[in-house]
């Protein structure tokens, strides 16, 4: 059975998202949400609760521990809905910080959007197009399996910086 919908969450609003400092001392990954962006997920999972009523639900979260939060909390609202949930690596985007210094973050993404958010490559992490070429596979197999499984719905927390 075909998916009936995918449901793309970005997940709510983080430590580096308030204070691009934080970037300096706390990698990219560990960022944790921020009081707004825990009640942004709490909101998501409402939404998406009223979206999806009794439909089963598959879930493809990132590993970011700032979307591993947000689905914690969209979860307290579908948790009777969800079939299954899957950790993957592939959902991720570009890793900003490296704990850098503030300037230098700043001079990268000058430099970034400059040339192209798309195309351009941090010396220490990938472009942003290797997170599609690197998603490719795993949204193929999001479609494969909830067609041998009964999950109408995907969701995704997807990381973005």
């Amino acid at each position: 059975m075909k998916p009936k919908r995918i449901i793309l969450v970005r997940h709510g609003e983080s430590e580096g998202n308030v204070d691009y400092k934080r970037y300096e001392e706390i990698p990219d990954y560990s960022l944790k949400l921020t009081s707004k962006g825990v009640e942004q997920a709490q909101k998501a999972g409402q939404e998406i609760k009223k979206i999806i009523g009794d439909e089963t639900l598959s879930v493809y979260v990132s590993p970011f521990f700032r979307t591993r939060q947000t689905f914690a909390e969209i979860k307290k609202s579908v948790q009777g809905n969800i079939a299954r949930e899957i950790e993957d690596p592939r959902i991720r985007e570009q890793e900003w910080g490296h704990l850098r210094p503030i300037d230098e973050n700043q001079d990268i993404k000058k430099e970034r959007d400059e040339y192209s958010t798309f195309y351009f490559r941090i010396q220490t992490a990938n472009p942003a197009r290797m997170f599609l070429i690197a998603s490719a596979p795993l949204w193929r197999h999001c479609i494969a399996t909830s067609v041998r499984k009964t999950s109408r719905t995907i969701r995704s927390s997807l990381h973005t910086g």
